[in-house]
């Protein structure tokens, strides 16, 4: 009798806890390095081409919130697809370096595979990009330089909270800057534009 009392309670506990899920939209969004030194200024040669995404999830979806039982308490979506949002990261990037062709016209095509990009929070906050970016000269149609970048953060232990949306939300777009700063400071992408 205690048993099945204990079962079915454990199960309608479960049955609402996954119920109640519900998901947010979230804005990710490049921020320039705060120190104008950090700049490394290159010449304005390259436009950007596709990102596609190769995660093998939604196009909008980044992760979860999750209870202490690991079960997903609220799903985190981007408000625009990943691919169009990693695409705008490295265009705005590559602006803030004065790299960005006008008018698209660029002798060289950056472009990429996303093969990561999540969050999560069950006891620590967690995110993680990675992007297979490729260079692309226009002239020759040729691939001129390829590397995968990625990035990850780690905060502290702390349970999940009201404000874990915004804190998920923060860690991702910090990967995700850190992607494109890495990739667009790469001393052989650089190289790769002479």
């Amino acid at each position: 009798m205690i048993k099945r009392l204990f079962s079915r309670t454990f199960l309608g506990l479960l049955l609402a806890v996954t119920a109640a899920c519900s998901s947010s939209q979230v804005s990710l969004e490049y921020q320039p390095p705060n120190i104008p030194q950090e700049l490394r200024r290159g010449p304005a040669v390259v436009s950007v081409g596709q990102f596609e995404d190769r995660r093998g999830d939604p196009e909008n979806y980044l992760g979860a919130i999750k209870s202490p039982l690991g079960s997903p308490i609220e799903y985190v979506e981007t408000r625009v697809p990943v691919a169009q949002m990693m695409a705008n990261a490295f265009g705005h990037g590559l602006n803030t370096r004065n790299m960005l062709a006008r008018g698209g016209s660029g002798r060289f095509l950056l472009q990429g595979q996303i093969t990561s990009l999540y969050c999560d929070h069950l006891a620590r906050p967690y995110a993680e990009a990675r992007v297979i970016v490729q260079l692309v000269d226009r002239r020759s149609n040729r691939v001129v330089h390829t590397q995968v970048y990625e990035a990850e953060r780690l905060l502290p232990a702390r349970g999940p909270s009201r404000d874990s949306r915004v804190l998920l939300a923060r860690l991702s777009s910090e990967t995700v800057q850190m992607v494109v700063d890495k990739a667009l400071d790469d001393p052989a992408l650089r190289a790769a534009l002479r």
